[in-house]
């Protein structure tokens, strides 16, 4: 099997999401030069960290993670175009199963009961044809062995996007 697949990669190679790459044997959806350089934040097992912080004031939260630091023109937010606009879901899997192996292993987060992602606006759904943090959200479930729900929430106004620091 792993012959034929040798023989398919010559003619239809896997390329990193990053960098566009030829993807070696045991490299998934991104290589392992990029995964490296991807700017980690360590946020999961830390207390206040920025992104409990950009809660306070607004809504009562236990605790909250984010997996990377978001920096223009930088690996994260070529992953995150691939996956949003370019329906690359293979990437929504890699970060849900990414983050969902640290927060299983995290002591802060024993006790989650869903997986609510934020839905699109139906417009935006229908103009796209998928939400980009499905695949991610069934990944998280998956690891974490809790529902994902994404009927829980319904989006009733557009909103233009405004980017935080990290993802």
């Amino acid at each position: 099997m792993i012959f034929i697949k040798d023989i398919l990669n010559v003619f239809f190679p896997d390329i990193c999401a990053c960098c566009n790459t030829h993807l070696t044997r045991n490299e998934e959806t991104i290589c392992l030069v990029c995964r490296h350089d991807l700017p980690l934040t360590n946020f999961t097992n830390e207390e206040n960290n920025l992104v409990e912080k950009s809660f306070f004031g607004r809504i009562k939260i236990e605790n909250a993670t984010s997996l990377f630091y978001f920096l223009k023109k930088g690996k994260t937010q070529q992953l995150l175009h691939e996956l949003k606009y370019k329906n690359q879901q293979q990437i929504g899997a890699l970060m849900g199963n990414w983050l969902g192996s640290e927060i299983k292993e995290s002591k802060r987060f024993k006790n989650l009961d869903y997986i609510i992602p934020v839905p699109l606006h139906p417009k935006k759904l229908k103009s796209r044809g998928y939400n980009q943090v499905t695949t991610f959200g069934k990944s998280l479930e998956n690891i974490l062995k809790i529902p994902f729900d994404e009927g829980f929430l319904k989006k009733i106004s557009s909103t233009k996007h405004k980017p935080k620091n990290y993802v």
